[in-house]
């Protein structure tokens, strides 16, 4: 079993050695460079922006945390949804997975139909 973990350990580092293995830099916090350059032909650059609380809105701060919230009780009913009851010295306690996956979901629309209904086009300019 050593041998093949010493095998598998020389390999990676070979990998790495050789660029081979894929990586990637952050620069200057909003271009993301790869490595080994993609062989696609033309260059492409991706810029990363991150939302600003501090400049945001609070409507729409106040929407992504209760979108968060949603998503965050959808997972928490996956997980629960794994284990239909624990066992325990009184009879068990019975996990509500399936409903908070049912709320999660409709909590989701309706932030999504009300961020819809709140935004306003932009105004639209015709040259005459």
């Amino acid at each position: 079993m050593s041998d093949f973990y010493l095998l598998q350990t020389h390999l990676e580092m070979t990998r790495k050695i050789l660029s081979q293995e894929g990586s990637w830099d952050i620069i200057n916090g909003n271009v993301l460079q790869l490595y080994p350059v993609p062989a696609l032909g033309d260059a492409v650059i991706l810029v990363y922006r991150g939302l600003d609380t501090g400049t945001m809105h609070p409507y729409y701060k106040n929407w992504l945390q209760r979108y968060a919230l949603a998503v965050s009780r959808g997972i928490l009913g996956e997980i629960r949804g794994k284990y239909s009851s624990l066992p325990s010295p009184g009879g068990g306690a019975s996990l509500n997975g399936a409903a908070l996956i049912q709320q999660s979901d409709a909590e989701k629309e309706k932030l999504k139909e009300e961020l819809l209904s709140e935004i306003e086009e932009p105004p639209v300019f015709t040259l005459f």
